[in-house]
């Protein structure tokens, strides 16, 4: 898990720098982006379900969210540090926007929500992270891979997701979203 980490790290601050639009820097022009491995070994996908759920769990029960994790017996050969980067920004993503509109609800019960999971394929599996925020528009859900396009209370650069789409394309992995404004969002990784 801490290779897999530091991988992140290190591949989100050479992306940041490279790519920022505001960075005059030469020299960070054609910083090298770390590979992961070409040919992964099989593994079980609760390795990183498990692993994204420990990584979560304190910052879900510090912003009272419900967060959720289920279970999966699969077994992939997939590039895992790849994988595991992709989750695990559409699961911050998730647990940030999460009950968006909630409030105007307490009175129903209705409760701040992430649940993580895959759904199995004939031969695929479908990883998928769902909130209960307050969704978005059409035209969000068009620009949401965008480069620096960022939601009215986003904290971030607004490279994330952008980052994402790239690795899970250049990897042959499809991103895909649901949004129904006010309702939920449900972000599918394939």
């Amino acid at each position: 898990i801490e290779d897999a980490l530091a991988y992140i790290e290190a591949l989100s601050r050479q992306y940041l720098r490279a790519s920022h639009p505001h960075s005059r820097s030469e020299r960070n022009a054609n910083l090298p982006i770390p590979q992961a491995n070409a040919d992964p070994e099989p593994y079980q996908v609760n390795t990183l379900l498990h692993s994204i759920k420990r990584m979560f769990e304190a910052e879900a029960s510090e912003k009272s969210v419900a967060f959720r994790v289920i279970d999966c017996s699969c077994t992939i050969a997939q590039p895992p540090l790849i994988l595991m980067r992709v989750l695990s920004n559409l699961v911050s993503n998730a647990l940030q926007h999460a009950g968006e509109g909630v409030a105007d609800s307490v009175a129903d019960n209705k409760q701040s929500k992430v649940l993580v999971g895959c759904r199995r394929g004939a031969d695929t599996v479908q990883f998928q992270v769902w909130d209960n925020g307050k969704g978005m528009s059409e035209l969000q859900v068009a620009q949401l891979f965008e480069p620096y396009a960022k939601g009215e209370h986003s904290t971030g650069e607004g490279l994330g997701l952008a980052i994402c789409h790239s690795l899970a394309a250049e990897h042959g992995f499809g991103l895909a979203v649901q949004s129904q404004q006010g309702r939920a969002t449900c972000f599918s990784l394939t």
